[in-house]
C-alpha cells in the first residue's frame, strides 16, 4: 500500500501551526514550498498566496517554518486525512486557502 504524509508548517515565532499538507517527501515538500515562495517574491509574481506571503516574512527575519509530520495515511485518502487536521487546527489561523491579491491584503508591497 502507498502511503504518504500529513505535515504541518508551524510558526518558528509563535510555535503555532500556520499551515496543513500532505506529501510523499516532507522534507523536499518543505524545500519547495521556500522556493516557491522566494522565486514569486523575487520576480514580482502577480498572484502570491498567504502562505507564501507568510513564508517571506520569515525568510526576511532569517527564519523558516518548522514541518512536523503528523501522520502516515494511505495515499488514496490524502485529500481527506489533510482536511481532517486543517478541522483539528481550525482554531490556529491556517493560511492554507486564498490569494493576497484577491483578499486585498499586501498589494502596497506590490505582488
Amino acid at each position: 500500500m502507498k502511503t504518504t504524509f500529513i505535515y504541518e508548517l508551524v510558526d518558528p515565532r509563535t510555535k503555532e501551526p500556520r499551515y496543513v499538507g500532505y506529501s510523499k517527501a516532507p522534507k523536499t515538500r518543505l524545500s519547495s514550498h521556500v522556493s516557491e515562495a522566494r522565486t514569486k517574491h523575487l520576480y514580482k509574481m502577480p498572484r502570491i498566496s498567504i502562505k507564501e506571503y507568510w513564508i517571506i516574512e520569515l525568510l526576511e527575519q532569517g527564519d523558516l517554518p518548522i514541518m512536523n509530520v503528523i501522520g502516515e495515511v494511505p495515499a488514496e485518502d490524502r485529500k481527506y486525512w489533510e482536511a481532517f487536521y486543517a478541522e483539528v487546527y481550525r482554531e490556529c489561523d491556517l493560511l492554507n486557502t486564498g490569494d493576497i491579491n484577491k483578499r486585498g491584503k499586501h498589494k502596497t508591497r506590490g505582488y
